[in-house]
């Protein structure tokens, strides 16, 4: 198990109680049932590598109350396609054969009815393969009472009667007319036999209650109909969907029981270890009041639940993650009509009695976690606000329309794939001090090895002094001078000038062209400034970015290898390095090059790095490789975490801590919720726009207004961060 391995469950309310918000919106199965499959599918994102897994229910059955969507599926298909994969038929013959059974079975005149070419123009290959499947598991299964159901109930009575010749055939024809359909199938006809038949092939379907997780691509071909890799749900697509399960469901909502499932789920030893998500999609409270839900279990397990409630109160602001509990919703919701008279007296006390309120259970459902962990990119996302109380906010938000589901979705996505260490200090500190090496003689174009060491470890160990707040300047080491007088930090330049002094110069004081080992350097420079370091695996690089700390990162390529390296940063700056690229220019004996990166940020395709070779070079210094499950473009690589324990601070910094650090984090949250606001006015033109308006890199933004560029540097802090952010949306959604 790496820190890929990701554990996804989503619980789908396809309940009585969402048939109104189904079947009674303007939008029709467009809008709140196309809701709830596309939530499933923008989940199911095939571009997000590794070895997750994903497992939906359907809360709201009919008869089973809780159901596998995904399996059940995976059974439709099966079921008319299992046992012909073999058999050489055509399409025509599949269409002969299914008409011989029904017509041994009392329909003699079906191709009277409809004949074999007006069926095989209308009747899909896939379709056809279904029914006869159907048909054949009947005969063999000696299940005459559904056969019968096909041919007297679904199959029209000119199927099985005779057309006699007799002069009066006009009366005879209108008399079966009036009975139950016409002599000879229109398309209508045959297309609503054939979906009568097909929902006779799901019913056959046994709903299995257990749980099946599957891989996200084996999921999405599943839901998606085909193998095809389609890009998102059609609306066949959907409506196929929901021609196989509206049979089940428009039950109960046994929220309860399906929480309890998912539990026991995730609990199985085949998941431990892995990083865990429910998503949760429902317009109410539980109707199995009886059972208890293991809602606290669930969040002590660490299990992250993200609740999306599905109202039709015309909400003020949609786009909002709360912190607390809002006094409104404590009012009970009205499932029941409360008209006047007799009904309306027994909806007032059904309401009563059950006590609904949707609202209130599913924040209490949904996780509280600290801010940090919300991607950074919702702050610049038009029309969101965050809530935060204590530094934590609730994973809970209300929608009233449908295109609302896939925006909480992508937030649900971007919590377990995607996490940057730079967006908390962009407001403090200048990356040019990190991305711009400042060294005399120094060649951006081919310098690997090197200082690239000096720079990567500097980078890191200076963003780990800025984490403390108030850092203690005295206790010095005399033998390790880097501070400037009176200043508690360390000075980034000084700091790297002195790992190069010590480290990749000769005895006769000139640069070593292979520069030096990173580890090495890292052992010996940490303990100097309080800092300590470990050698991570890449589930641990990336836990660390998580928790905002940038990770030092090494590799090393032949030169074949850094060829194809920088012919592709040259013809695709912002592009991900593919692992294809690098392995097809692996040479077992050939001398490697080494380099040293710092690890930043991550998402579900990808790892982004920064660079040292200003920004000029790459995506304005940084570069993104590609991460299949683990498998990184990058050999040799290693990862280097860089952190303080309480042990290594000293009281009066942990007493700074305690006075300073909740008003830090606080203002923090202020400034990136203040974006969405906050204005700039362009120098070129003089004209005032909104900071997440701006667009451009690291290096220059253009001005929504005269279209003009300026250097970043002359942007301000508040357009630096918005523009950040909005790179990292930007390569999110690729």
């Amino acid at each position: 198990m790496s820190y890929q391995d990701t554990i996804i469950g989503v619980l789908l309310d396809v309940s009585g109680s969402m048939r109104c918000n189904i079947k009674g919106r303007p939008e029709g199965d467009k809008g709140w049932i196309g809701a709830v499959f596309k939530c499933l599918d923008n989940l199911l994102d095939n571009d997000i590598k590794g070895n997750h897994k994903i497992f939906a229910l359907c809360v709201g059955g009919a008869e089973t109350g809780v159901f596998d969507l995904l399996k059940t599926l995976e059974n439709g298909r099966q079921q008319g396609e299992q046992g012909f994969e073999s058999i050489n038929l055509s399409h025509e013959e599949v269409i002969s054969w299914a008409c011989v059974l029904l017509e041994t079975n009392g329909a003699t005149e079906l191709r009277t009815w409809a004949p074999i070419w007006k069926l095989k123009r209308e009747v899909s290959r896939e379709d056809a393969r279904a029914v006869l499947r159907l048909l054949t598991n009947l005969l063999e299964n000696g299940d005459d009472s559904t056969m019968r159901k096909i041919v007297f109930d679904i199959l029209p009575r000119a199927c099985r009667v005779h057309v006699p010749i007799v002069a009066d055939i006009a009366r005879f024809k209108n008399n079966l007319l009036q009975m139950d359909g016409s002599l000879q199938a229109d398309n209508e006809d045959i297309e609503r036999v054939i979906r009568q038949i097909k929902d006779l092939v799901v019913s056959k379907i046994i709903l299995d209650e257990s749980i099946t997780a599957y891989s996200i691509s084996r999921a999405s071909s599943i839901l998606r109909m085909s193998t095809d890799n389609k890009k998102e749900l059609t609306q066949q697509d959907i409506e196929e969907i929901l021609s196989k399960v509206e049979p089940y469901i428009y039950g109960g909502t046994p929220l309860n029981e399906a929480l309890t499932k998912c539990h026991r789920f995730f609990s199985s030893s085949q998941f431990r270890g892995h990083r865990k998500m429910l998503f949760v999609l429902s317009d109410g409270a539980p109707t199995d009041t009886a059972t208890q839900a293991p809602i606290k279990e669930m969040h002590d397990s660490e299990i992250t639940i993200v609740s999306c409630y599905i109202t039709q109160d015309n909400l003020r602001n949609p786009r909002r993650l709360y912190a607390t509990e809002q006094p409104e919703w404590k009012r009970q919701d009205e499932p029941f009509s409360t008209s006047g008279g007799l009904l309306g007296l027994f909806g007032n006390v059904l309401n009563q009695l059950l006590q609904s309120n949707g609202a209130s259970f599913m924040f209490n459902l949904s996780s509280s976690v600290e801010t940090q962990s919300i991607p950074r990119t919702i702050f610049v996302k038009k029309g969101w606000t965050v809530d935060v109380e204590n530094n934590h906010v609730k994973l809970f938000a209300q929608v009233n329309h449908p295109d609302l589901v896939n925006e909480v979705t992508e937030l649900a996505k971007n919590i377990l794939f995607c996490q940057d260490a730079l967006s908390d200090v962009l407001t403090t500190i200048d990356l040019d001090l990190y991305i711009n090496q400042k060294l005399k003689g120094f060649q951006v174009s081919r310098q690997v090895g090197g200082v690239c060491f000096a720079h990567a470890t500097a980078t890191v160990m200076h963003l780990a002094t800025h984490r403390i707040v108030d850092r203690y300047q005295g206790r010095v080491p005399a033998d390790f001078n880097v501070f400037n007088r009176g200043c508690a930090y360390p000075d980034f330049h000084k700091l790297k000038e002195k790992m190069i002094d010590q480290f990749g110069r000769t005895p006769e004081g000139n640069l070593h062209d292979d520069g030096a080992y990173t580890d090495e350097v890292l052992k010996k420079t940490c303990p100097k400034l309080r800092l300590q370091v470990r050698e991570v695996d890449l589930q641990g690089a990336l836990a660390a970015v998580t928790a905002k700390r940038p990770v030092v990162t090494d590799f090393a390529l032949n030169a074949q290898q850094w060829d194809q390296f920088f012919r592709f940063y040259r013809t695709q700056p912002t592009g991900i390095l593919p692992k294809e690229l690098i392995q097809n220019a692996h040479q077992p004996k050939a001398e490697l090059e080494g380099h040293a990166v710092v690890l930043i940020g991550f998402n579900g395709k990808s790892l982004q790095f920064m660079n040292s070779w200003g920004t000029d070079w790459g995506d304005s210094g940084f570069f993104r490789v590609s991460n299949d499950g683990g498998v990184l473009p990058l050999p040799y690589v290693r990862f280097y975490d860089v952190y303080w324990t309480l042990n290594d601070l000293y009281q009066c910094e942990k007493e700074a801590y305690r006075i300073k650090g909740r008003a830090l984090a606080e203002s923090h949250i202020n400034r990136l919720k203040s974006l969405q606001v906050a204005t700039h006015m362009c120098r070129l033109c003089h004209k005032s726009s909104k900071v997440i308006d701006f667009k451009g890199n690291m290096k220059e933004v253009t001005c929504p207004k005269c279209y003009r560029k300026f250097p970043m540097k002359n942007a301000g802090p508040d357009i630096l961060l918005a523009v950040y952010l909005a790179l990292l949306q930007v390569k999110e959604s690729k």
